[in-house]
């Protein structure tokens, strides 16, 4: 497993992200279970897969199902990893992928786990729309400031 955390400033907004890399791994379970206990102060949710790995792109309505019943309200993304396999290598082709954002409501991106410039443009990218939903969506009364 691994885990960074990075700071970042988007339109001179700061935002904190924190990358939890279980690799879908059952063994790391636990982990996630403990990731979904703090979901209701996570904003957005980005769940990678590999183009070359059938099993990663299968398991991507499951994570969904989780996050939406203990986060409902959290935004989610799906990003596409290893973009530069061969086409003999790709075990998912793009109708899939369209299909499963569209039945999911869930915009995809193209990532690269290996790039740190992609994985920046993927994380500023999902924070603009975090900060896009929040500007239009009503503030819930207990989360208003009466300073």
């Amino acid at each position: 497993m691994d885990f960074k955390a990075k700071r970042m400033c988007v339109d001179g907004e700061y935002f904190r992200a924190q990358i939890w890399d279980t690799a879908g791994k059952e063994k790391f379970r636990t982990v996630t279970q403990n990731i979904y206990n703090y979901s209701k102060t996570i904003k957005g949710y980005i769940i990678l897969f590999a183009l070359n790995d059938r099993k990663s792109f299968d398991a991507i309505p499951t994570f969904v199902t989780e996050i939406k019943k203990r986060n409902p309200n959290g935004l989610i993304f799906i990003a596409k990893n290893k973009c530069d396999v061969s086409s003999t290598e790709i075990a998912v082709t793009e109708d899939e992928i369209q299909s499963l954002s569209e039945s999911l409501g869930i915009k995809v991106f193209n990532g690269d786990a290996k790039k740190e410039e992609v994985v920046n443009a993927l994380m500023e990218s999902c924070y603009r729309e975090i900060l896009k939903k929040e500007k239009t969506e009503p503030k819930d009364s207990s989360q208003v400031d009466y300073q």
